[in-house]
This record gives C-alpha cells, structure tokens and sequence, in this order.
C-alpha cells in the first residue's frame, strides 16, 4: 500500500518525531497504534484527534510490546546491531 496512501487512508500525517522500527523498515508510530487499535475486540481504529502520540502515551506502549522505536533524527537499526 505505501505510507502515503496507508495515513491518508486512516487520516494520519507523517510522524514528527518517533518512528517504528520493524524488519528493518520505518513505521509512523502513531498512526499504527491508532489503525492497531481497530484489531482490538470491539473495537474501532482510533483517529488522530482522539489521542496524543509522544514518548509518554505511544512510544511507551509501542515498547512495552517489545517493538524499537526511534527518534525520526536516529539512523533505522539495522539487524547486525539489533542482534547484540
């Protein structure tokens, strides 16, 4: 699908400042905690007015889900460094 059609699909913008690491690709972090909450039972997508992104709200649940997030400034972890 591509980023750009993925956040103008579910009404989210670039990431401003944390990014999801996964596979050796980056992810806007909160744009996908918003559409991951859709997968919730009885749940739908969040939007991005109904929470705030940031190091206190998505980047610690993305974390604590054991997923590597970045600054958007960091270089992406690449699998010989992550392998540590």
């Amino acid at each position: 699908m591509g980023r750009e059609r993925f956040l103008a699909d579910h009404g989210y913008a670039e990431a401003r400042a944390y990014l999801l690491q996964y596979e050796g690709r980056s992810y806007d972090s909160k744009a996908i905690i918003g559409v991951a909450h859709g997968y919730l039972s009885g749940r739908e997508p969040l939007r991005s007015d109904e929470f705030t992104g940031g190091e206190q709200n998505v980047v610690r649940r993305l974390r604590l889900l054991g997923f590597h997030v970045t600054t958007s400034n960091d270089e992406p972890e690449t699998p010989a460094s992550s392998a540590g």
